[in-house]
């Protein structure tokens, strides 16, 4: 092995080196300045809550406004007045949440239904379908 061919080999480990935590920090510093501006995003949404579970002091301090009109609130998120609209049902356990948003990337109206939550033991079968 020539002179050469040694110094550019043990060179080489700490540029590589060098070079990983450059990358590193500038992932660290944009994820950073990332959650930064997530942080002073603000999400208003509205919500008709059917079943009297929604606590209206906490979906006010967490930017929600209370709706008896679920068809004018959907119209407001489809405007863009409103980020979202929550349809809580009177039996939350048997009939599913509906959630309406629309989605700013391609500006499309986007419509979701929560499904009730399974038991937790169907949850923790296992393929035997004994429970844990």
């Amino acid at each position: 092995m020539g002179k050469r061919k040694f110094w550019f080999i043990t060179l080489l480990v700490p540029i590589a080196i060098g070079i990983v935590i450059a990358l590193v920090s500038l992932g660290n510093s944009t994820a950073a300045s990332t959650i930064n501006a997530q942080s002073d995003a603000r999400l208003t949404f509205t919500y008709s809550d059917a079943s009297g579970y929604v606590d209206p002091a906490v979906a006010t301090a967490l930017g929600g406004t209370i709706v008896t009109d679920d068809a004018a609130a959907i119209a407001a998120v489809k405007s863009g007045e409103e980020d979202a609209h929550f349809v809580y049902p009177a039996d939350p356990a048997k009939t599913p949440t509906q959630v309406y948003g629309l989605i700013r990337v391609c500006s499309a109206m986007a419509s979701t239904t929560v499904s009730p939550p399974r038991s937790s033991v169907s949850a923790l079968r296992t393929r035997s379908g004994t429970p844990h």
